[in-house]
């Protein structure tokens, strides 16, 4: 009876040891310029010596009030009242922030997310693991800060793909809970600039499926246009409702980016986009070095990934293709669509937004002949005509077309395409 209570015991043990390290997570902050410092998180100190790299393990909640004094009294405080070391589905992950300075010369705080990864895949890859709560401190300790973040770097990268084929599709799935999303959209918010929030931004949505109000929501904490675009660009692959993804259309300030975001859009479902450029991955402007047997396996790789990709928008487009028989946008969805084409100011970004809207929709006959009747010029009409044919509910119908227009020409024009086509 006794051996069986010891026996017992030490299950439990075992057993709430692992659950311990699998729930907690870790945060390491490192000055870019050397500047010493001490970490408070909640209101504790966590070095009692001012440090140029401070490591904190053992951490259980996903955010922390955070303070950085520079033991420089010339450098100001840095205050977050929302420091994040947990992922958009409050999963605590091993964090690592940066301190660098703006172009004012004031110190920031910004998040490094290719090492933002499970803290649970760097624990289990120690060989001695460090009691909850401790703390690591280093000075001029640095000489293993490469191979540490190659590590990491690496383990990002299998995070990656391997979301990258769990994630493939979320058309149809729900997208992230509000409460998650909030934190998300708090986390990306509380980075000082626009590239920070970009990349936590993508290793957001690279985890997860997002609506296309989620998406916008996204794209307006940035500043610049061009970083709206970049998200808008890379959140498509993880959009729930990819016919909708008209509406991520009023974010932007410049019709040019309308226009650039639906070619984008289009080429994707045309099957022209490079593969390689659709794939989750890190901000641009990093550059890897890599062996000659590194890069072997990653074009093996890529040429698998492109090989996969080009095989979904094939069976996408198979899906898709022969919209006859099947229910055209709801009243109030296409409602909405149509606004959005009406509200472009010129005839061109009114054809590129009306087919990305079609390329992801079924469209009845008197859809499409609204859609044709928003344009100005009578031969972006017929082009949208002759594009939103293959899209049509009801092909037999597509005579009713022929009232849009003006010229009689431009109906003989329209016969003899379809003509083509049957």
């Amino acid at each position: 009876m006794k051996k069986r209570s010891v026996l017992a015991i030490g299950i439990l043990f075992i057993v709430c040891s692992f659950v311990s390290a699998q729930s907690t997570g870790a945060l390491t902050i490192f000055s870019e310029d050397g500047e010493r410092f001490y970490l408070i998180l909640n209101g504790q100190r966590q070095n009692n010596v001012p440090q140029t790299n401070v490591r904190v393990e053992g951490l259980t909640l996903p955010n922390y009030t955070a303070k950085i004094i520079f033991e420089d009294s010339k450098l100001p405080e840095i205050n977050r009242n929302y420091l994040s070391i947990a992922d958009g589905n409050q999963v605590l992950m091993d964090a690592t922030y940066k301190i660098k300075h703006d172009k004012n010369g004031m110190p920031k705080l910004g998040l490094m997310p290719t090492t933002f990864i499970p803290y649970k895949q760097i624990n289990a890859a120690a060989t001695n693991p460090v009691p909850p709560g401790a703390t690591f401190e280093s000075t001029t300790v640095m000489g293993n800060v490469d191979q540490q973040n190659s590590e990491r770097e690496r383990l990002e990268r299998e995070r990656r793909e391997h979301e990258w084929e769990e994630h493939r599709g979320c058309a149809g799935k729900p997208g992230m809970a509000p409460e998650n999303f909030t934190s998300a959209l708090n986390t990306i918010r509380n980075e000082n600039f626009d590239d920070t929030k970009l990349s936590a931004a993508k290793q957001i949505a690279g985890s997860n499926c997002m609506s296309v109000a989620q998406i916008a929501e996204i794209c307006r904490a940035f500043a610049f246009e061009d970083r709206k675009l970049n998200f808008a660009k890379f959140a498509y692959d993880h959009c729930t409702e990819p016919g909708n993804y008209f509406k991520i259309n009023n974010v932007f300030t410049f019709s040019s980016s309308v226009d650039d975001l639906n070619k984008y859009l289009l080429d994707k479902q045309a099957g022209t986009v490079n593969g390689s450029s659709m794939l989750p991955n890190a901000t641009s402007g990093s550059t890897t070095v890599m062996s000659n047997g590194d890069q072997l396996n990653n074009d093996r790789e890529r040429m698998e990934k492109e090989r996969l990709e080009h095989e979904r928008i094939e069976r996408e487009r198979g899906e898709h293709k022969g919209c006859a028989g099947r229910v055209g946008m709801s009243t109030e969805d296409f409602a909405v669509a149509l606004n959005t084409i009406k509200n472009e100011s010129f005839d061109d970004n009114k054809l590129s937004t009306a087919k990305q809207i079609a390329s992801s929709n079924c469209l009845t006959t008197s859809q499409i002949a609204e859609i044709c009747r928003a344009f100005g010029f009578e031969d972006r009409k017929l082009n949208f005509a002759k594009f939103a044919y293959d899209h049509c509910t009801e092909p037999g119908n597509y005579f009713k077309i022929n009232n849009v227009f003006t010229f009689s020409s431009s109906v003989d024009d329209l016969n003899k395409y379809i003509q083509g086509k049957q």
